[in-house]
């Protein structure tokens, strides 16, 4: 029969087991999130799991003493508390039920202490010898929130190296419009002159043809720069679809509810650029149009090389599309079944509705200036910064936000897999870091960390609009 020192001991290492996991697993997936302070407070809240105390974490000051820190960049103040003069390290005021692990380091004093509260009992030999596991585990796992400290500043740099090449790119574009307009109204003039012969007018007509195809490409990407920057405000007005795409040069074969609200000449230049690189004089570009209720599908389909180029590289003209529809607050798939290929858009009916100031919240971050929310309000959206699980599910229970974003690496922490389905369904979810497969494990949408400002807000729309569909679904 198992005493009850026994099955104390046991449920003591059961617990360590479950902490040092949950430990180990921050520690391999600390670099994929945005908020290092965060993970410090997961870390701590894993170390109260696995001793069944509380934790802190302090950092030795200038004048040697050591002071409660929340982050590990954190400089703490001086005249905190000392360590005693005798191994093992311990605190010269510490209480009884206090243990203290140096987090293994360089020098002879420690750098990073997490101090334990045990509570009721007094630690003895075995604990300090188990948390010992728990400082080591926690050291590797506050060792790569470090190194992220290093890959978030070269974070910065590539934003602004994306920002800077987008500029460049969108500068080059129009540098380049200037004078091939120049040439193509040069041609024009020369090719109606009469007093040229028929072959040498023929030359000048492909000229200009050719000039006016370079001319909408630098077109092309000088817009493609600007939406990818967030520089482009559509201009929403009521928009029949069928008519665009007859517009456009395709065949109508199916259209039903057509009408939306959109911007005609975004989403006419979409359409324009994908019929016309995806004609062929044997099988023109063929246009579905089904009504989804809340949003309106447009299929486009045809023979030969997609417009819309290889997913893994774009076209031009299939990048910009995609971003157009992206920016309504659409999805934009595209793929080829042997030597056909097919397009389809997915454009809600009023994406204005979706663009209303959205409401967001940021779990894992209490700071003001935190990168990713400045960048959510730079996109227009409402942002709420959350700090712990509470706070997520108390949003979520009076209906105070529309999407959450998530680190994937706190996804746990935060309680997302614990939700109810009545709380799941208010809000879309959208994760941080991860990559493809987040949005096919329970999440509405992902985003890469770091996140191009258009990226970031086309997954945002996704996350709302599928929350919205499952409210209506449920009404």
């Amino acid at each position: 029969m198992e005493t009850g020192h026994g099955g104390d001991l046991r449920e003591r290492l059961v617990r360590l087991a479950g902490g040092l996991a949950r430990i180990a697993e921050l520690s391999n997936a600390a670099g994929a999130t945005p908020q290092p302070a965060s993970v410090v407070r997961a870390l701590l809240d894993a170390v109260a799991d696995a001793t069944g105390g509380s934790a802190t974490l302090l950092r030795r000051a200038a004048d040697g003493s050591y002071a409660v820190v929340t982050a590990l960049d954190a400089r703490p103040p001086h005249g905190g508390r000392t360590a005693a003069a005798q191994p093992p390290f311990r605190f010269a005021d510490a209480p009884s039920d206090e243990l203290a692990l140096p987090l293994p380091g360089h020098g002879a004093q420690p750098e990073l202490v997490v101090a334990v509260r045990c509570g009721e009992r007094r630690p003895d030999p075995t604990d300090r010898a188990a948390l010992e596991l728990v400082a080591a585990a926690f050291a590797l796992a506050a060792r790569s929130v470090v190194l992220y400290g290093e890959g978030e500043r070269r974070r910065v740099e590539l934003l602004d190296a994306r920002a800077t090449q987008a500029e460049l790119v969108a500068r080059l574009a129009r540098d380049v419009r200037g004078p091939v307009t120049s040439i193509v109204g040069f041609a024009r003039l020369l090719e109606e002159d009469e007093r040229f012969p028929a072959d040498a007018r023929e030359a000048l007509a492909m000229i200009r043809g050719n000039g006016e195809r370079v001319a909408e490409l630098a077109a092309d990407v000088d817009l493609l720069s600007r939406i990818e920057l967030a520089a482009v405000e559509p201009q929403w007005r009521p928009v029949d679809l069928a008519a665009l795409a007859t517009a456009a040069g395709a065949a109508v074969e199916r259209a039903t509810n057509a009408r939306i609200i959109a911007d005609p000449d975004l989403l006419g230049s979409a359409l324009n650029r994908l019929v016309e690189e995806g004609s062929r004089p044997a099988s023109p570009v063929r246009v579905r149009i089904e009504d989804l209720e809340e949003a309106v599908a447009v299929e486009l389909a045809g023979t030969g090389a997609s417009p819309a180029g290889d997913p893994a590289a774009r076209s031009i003209g299939g990048r910009l599309a995609a971003r157009i529809v992206e920016r309504h607050g659409g999805t934009f798939r595209s793929g080829v079944v042997g030597a056909a290929w097919w397009i389809r858009l997915t454009l809600p009916n009023d994406p204005r509705r979706a663009q209303r100031r959205l409401r967001t919240m940021l779990v894992g971050s209490r700071e003001s200036g935190d990168e990713v929310a400045e960048q959510l309000r730079g996109l227009g959206f409402a942002v709420q910064l959350a700090g712990d699980a509470s706070e997520v599910r108390a949003a979520l229970a009076t209906s105070a936000v529309d999407v959450i974003l998530v680190p994937t690496v706190l996804s746990a922490w935060a309680g997302i897999d614990r939700l109810s389905a009545e709380l799941r369904r208010r809000a879309g979810l959208v994760a941080i870091g991860g990559g493809e497969a987040g949005a096919v494990n329970g999440w509405d949408a992902a985003v890469a960390a770091p996140s191009a400002p258009a990226d970031l807000r086309a997954a945002v729309y996704a996350a709302a609009a599928k929350a919205r569909l499952r409210r209506a679904a449920e009404a």
